[in-house]
Formats: structure tokens, C-alpha cells, sequence
């Protein structure tokens, strides 16, 4: 399972390939469905169209999934795929000095 480390604020696209034992692409029955495993970390949005965003919202760590039908067939065989997203503080990047008149 892959790890991602991305800071509170960043809007990520995602998406999803599926390839069969030897490696070759393959394809799923209907939808693939996204989730997290904590929305109050990062929130998941799918438009339906294949266009996927997540946002991180809080500091903290969860895990993506995505849900499909690797049958092609009338059964249903869930294929899950899993990466853990980690949300750290944003980084200082500059320093702001103030000076003022001593009374």
C-alpha cells in the first residue's frame, strides 16, 4: 500500500488504473467508489465522470479506498484498492519582523 504525506489546505486529484495477474490493464464492472476512512482528516469527491478530489482538511492520517466489480460477469467480486494519506501542518516559510519605538 502506498503512503502519501500532503499538508492541511492541499487539493488533491486522484485516480485509479486496474490491471489483471500478468500486469496488463484491465477493466471493472461499473463504478469505481471512493471513500476515506476519516472525513474529519481528508473529505472525498467524486463527480461521477472520473474526476476525483481530495481535500485535506485537519492534521492527522487515513486511509483512500477505492470499491469495484472485478467480475465482469452477473456476480459481483469486490475489488478494494487502499493507500494511506498522511496530513501534516503547513511548513513556515517566511519570517515577518516587527519592529516598533520603545516608550
Amino acid at each position: 500500500m502506498a503512503t502519501f504525506t500532503f499538508a492541511v489546505g492541499d487539493t488533491l486529484t486522484a485516480s485509479v488504473s486496474y490491471v489483471d495477474d500478468l500486469g496488463n490493464a484491465a477493466v471493472v464492472d461499473g463504478p469505481t467508489v471512493w471513500s476515506t476512512s476519516d472525513a474529519a482528516v481528508a473529505t472525498v469527491a467524486d463527480d461521477g465522470a472520473g474526476n476525483v478530489t481530495i481535500s485535506c482538511v485537519a492534521v492527522g492520517a487515513c486511509q483512500i479506498a477505492t470499491h469495484a466489480d472485478a467480475d465482469l460477469g452477473s456476480g459481483v467480486r469486490e475489488l478494494v484498492g487502499m493507500a494511506d494519506l498522511v496530513v501534516v501542518a503547513r511548513e513556515a516559510v517566511a519570517a515577518n519582523i516587527v519592529l516598533s519605538k520603545a516608550a
